[in-house]
């Protein structure tokens, strides 16, 4: 029997995979791990663990513990966070795992970085640092009016807002910044792309596609209580088949 440890376990993300391991093959033993207590019982597994925050000095630590105890042979980090820093530290790790390169994350994870790297193949939206443009009014009227301001970093729609106005960009970034969750260079402006939403999921082995599929996301969970109405994971999506999603996807991989 395999063993394998998933790190963010008890989030969204990790109950959907664990849950898909367990109907594509019975014979795994799981262990599960996550910072949030309460998040442990959402999932069947065969052994729980909660572990510190990905940042705190103690995370990979305690990971080798569990996985020398529970003779993990594989381990899967769902969250994002937990991915980068287990990716970057694979030095420290004796088991295997299946991450890209960890300065891939730097790109991947920053908003702004991944537009740059896809910009020259038309993939992206225009953006732009919110420090460097001197004139958002005359942004906007080049953007049709609208756009996004979000922060580089980040899921769930993090700080994100559909504007429409220089007073209304301008008032949400402040906001953030008083608050303390932002930094006035974490903000990005983004053209709007109005039409369907769509996401796509890849899988791939020495540079080479697995293989994939497309989704259309049609309600977010609570989306009452954003005011951009993105909240992250859909709460209801289908499966789409269009080629189209296809070749932009694997050329922006």
């Amino acid at each position: 029997m395999s063993r394998i440890l998933v790190t963010g376990a008890g989030g969204i993300g990790g109950v959907n995979f664990i849950r898909a391991i367990k109907v594509a093959c019975s014979d795994i033993f799981i262990v599960g791990t996550d910072y949030f207590k309460y998040h442990l019982e959402f999932i069947d597994m065969d052994k729980k663990y909660r572990t510190p925050r990905h940042d705190s000095p103690e995370f990979i630590e305690i990971l080798n513990k569990i996985i020398e105890n529970e003779n993990i042979e594989f381990i899967h980090p769902q969250p994002e966070v937990e991915a980068e820093v287990i990716a970057k530290n694979r030095h420290r790790f004796r088991v295997k795992m299946y991450l890209p390169r960890g300065e891939i994350f730097d790109i991947c994870r920053d908003k702004y970085l991944t537009a740059l790297r896809l910009s020259n193949y038309d993939l992206v939206p225009k953006t732009y640092l919110y420090t460097e443009v001197d004139d958002i009014d005359n942004l906007l009227e080049e953007l049709g009016g609208k756009a996004w301001i979000r922060v580089r970093r980040g899921a769930g729609g993090k700080l994100s807002l559909p504007v429409f106005s220089s007073k209304e960009l301008k008032y949400w970034v402040e906001l953030w910044v008083t608050k303390g969750r932002a930094r006035y260079k974490d903000f990005i402006i983004q053209e709007y792309l109005p039409g369907r939403d769509f996401a796509w999921d890849s899988l791939w082995y020495r540079g080479e596609l697995v293989t994939s599929y497309a989704r259309e996301r049609l309600e977010y969970i609570f989306p009452h209580v954003s005011p951009s109405r993105i909240t992250g994971t859909p709460v209801v999506s289908r499966i789409v088949v269009d080629p189209r999603i296809n070749e932009v996807a694997m050329k922006a991989v």
